[in-house]
Parts: C-alpha cells; sequence; structure tokens
C-alpha cells in the first residue's frame, strides 16, 4: 500500500507513517513496522505477537491448525509461526513509538501479548504506551462506548506526544 501510494503521489511526505490495526491487524502493523522503514509509528489494539506459544493452540484450534499447519511439513508450519510473530524481529530503525490496548480478561489473545511485545520493543529502544482496560473479551473496548471513550483519550494522547 505504502508502495502504490508513493508512486501515485510522487510528493507524499513519508516522515510520519503511523499504521493501526485491531487484533490480527495489530499484528501485521507491527509486522510491517519490522520490515518497512517508512513506518515509525503503530498503534496495536488486541494483536497476538507470538504464536509460537503453545497457548495458541487451545483458544483458535482450528483457525491455528489451517493457518499454519494444513498443508505444511513441520518445518514450514514452524518457518510460517516465526514469520508471524512480530515478538521475533527486531523493529525497523525508524520505529520511534508503538501504543498497545489491550483487554485484561481476552480469551482469545491473552494479554501476556501486550506485556512481551512491550518488553521486546523496549529492548530495542522503542517507545511503548501500553493501556490495559479491565474488560474480558476480545475488542471489549471498540465496542462498549464507555471503553471506547478511554481508548479515543488514550490514543489521542499518545499522538499527541508522539507525531510531530
Amino acid at each position: 500500500m505504502l508502495n502504490f501510494a508513493e508512486y501515485m503521489f510522487p510528493d507524499i511526505n513519508f516522515n510520519n507513517v503511523l499504521v493501526w490495526g485491531e487484533s490480527r491487524g495489530g499484528t501485521v502493523g507491527l509486522l510491517m513496522a519490522v520490515r518497512d522503514e517508512r513506518i515509525n509509528t503503530v498503534i496495536a489494539i488486541g494483536a497476538p505477537t507470538d504464536f509460537y506459544r503453545a497457548s495458541w493452540q487451545v483458544p483458535d484450534s482450528d483457525q491455528y491448525r489451517c493457518q499454519f499447519f494444513d498443508g505444511h511439513t513441520d518445518e514450514q508450519a514452524r518457518q510460517r509461526i516465526l514469520a508471524s510473530s512480530p515478538i521475533f524481529f527486531a523493529p525497523a530503525k525508524n520505529l520511534k513509538a508503538v501504543a498497545l490496548h489491550h483487554d485484561a480478561g481476552d480469551e482469545v489473545v491473552f494479554v501476556w501479548n501486550a506485556h512481551e511485545v512491550e518488553t521486546h520493543l523496549k529492548s530495542h529502544s522503542v517507545h511503548v504506551d501500553k493501556h490495559i482496560y479491565p474488560t474480558e473479551w476480545h475488542g471489549a473496548m471498540v465496542a462498549e462506548p464507555v471503553f471506547w471513550e478511554n481508548l479515543k483519550t488514550d490514543i489521542a494522547d499518545f499522538l499527541s506526544r508522539t507525531m510531530n
């Protein structure tokens, strides 16, 4: 998408490129920040960050098996799992800030994903804002109005501090 934008609009300013994603979209945003140096800010909401952990096989067994194992050798599956897990990669050198938002009781994407990727990113000198919301299901914060208001406030604060 960024390559197309650059092609179509040669005068585009890539000084502040933010990627926002929820659930697997947050994972994709974090992976984009590993692979594309134009991205300097990511907002990831409820993002899975380590598909290698055995706990993934319990809540999403059919999806997990289909995504990584069906039609693949064990080694191919292992490579697919690792390639889909941003926690195993150093972020690109231009990544300066990441906002992580997660539901505390999320039983689809467990909250440890946010804690572990925060530690990983900080070890690479990336500024991390992490917000854990007291909700109990995957995506509750964006579905319930009171949590949406908190999320909007937290993101506005994050952007005011990082996008200048």
